[in-house]
């Protein structure tokens, strides 16, 4: 069980996390996330999960959470901004939970768009999600799935070899409670980056920490494949790819092995 009075007993934030609520099962978080949307709850609302009976990734792909032992959480933002503005939000996401794990000496790597790598092992994914009107955005859902406290046992055979987490790599428990409070901390501070339109900074945080930074990759998107080198991301969180020379601007899509069909 989580103790939603120790997230917030170790929260900083002035907004972010003073509103949570917590199921021991759900269907989705995202899903309850944009049911106190419709609720009119206030931004930085949270709802955490032990078992997401469908959780979700990007592009339609599921994401397990073992009970008690992982984080599956989902914030509520009401930022104004504009449609094509929204990408970057994702990469603030990862930057937050990059800082956050830093803090318990755990080095971590970004992949271009969503996800959190230790030794090209994935830990973590995020899932943004948005409600619009107009070429305004109303409302943003991110979702965060981290492996916490499991154990190789708790990977299924077909994920076992692309998964890791914090257990495993540092052989010790770690208290859930403290590391959501951490995420949170620092995703309110990286969101005001984007208030005070500071994303350079962001880019700058993202791209230090790139996976694949200026490596020869290939992006799936549409079902099509592109090969280039990855050259970072821009203001709104688009994939930069220097494809024979011309510079090629993706704002979907996935990052694959080179010549291989296989995510990293």
């Amino acid at each position: 069980m989580l103790f939603t009075q120790l997230v917030q007993a170790n929260l900083t934030t002035a907004e972010y996390g003073r509103t949570i609520e917590y199921f021991t099962k759900t269907e989705s978080t995202n899903d309850d996330a944009w049911e106190l949307y419709q609720e009119d709850a206030p931004s930085g609302s949270i709802i955490i999960a032990e078992i997401q009976s469908k959780g979700r990734g990007r592009q339609g792909n599921k994401w397990h959470t073992s009970p008690n032992k992982g984080l599956a959480f989902s914030i509520l933002l009401r930022p104004k901004i504009s449609v094509p503005d929204s990408g970057i939000f994702s990469i603030a996401t990862a930057i937050a939970i990059y800082k956050a794990l830093k803090e318990y000496e755990i080095e971590t790597k970004t992949k271009w768009p969503n996800d959190i790598l230790i030794d090209d092992k994935k830990i973590a994914g995020i899932l943004c999600e948005s409600r619009i009107s107009g070429n305004q955005i109303t409302g943003l859902v991110i979702g965060v799935g981290l492996n916490v406290n499991q154990s190789l046992d708790d990977f299924s055979e077909d994920i076992a070899d692309l998964s890791t987490s914090l257990f495993i790599e540092k052989g010790v428990p770690f208290q859930r409670e403290r590391i959501l409070a951490s995420i949170i901390n620092q995703l309110e501070s990286v969101v005001t980056q984007i208030i005070n339109n500071e994303i350079d900074e962001i880019i700058h945080d993202w791209e230090s920490n790139c996976h694949h930074m200026l490596k020869d990759i290939s992006i799936r998107d549409n079902d099509k494949t592109h090969f280039g080198k990855f050259m970072g991301i821009n203001t709104k969180g688009s994939a930069l790819l220097n494809a024979a020379g011309n510079q090629k601007e993706f704002n979907s899509g996935i990052v694959i092995k080179t010549g291989e069909d296989q995510t990293i």
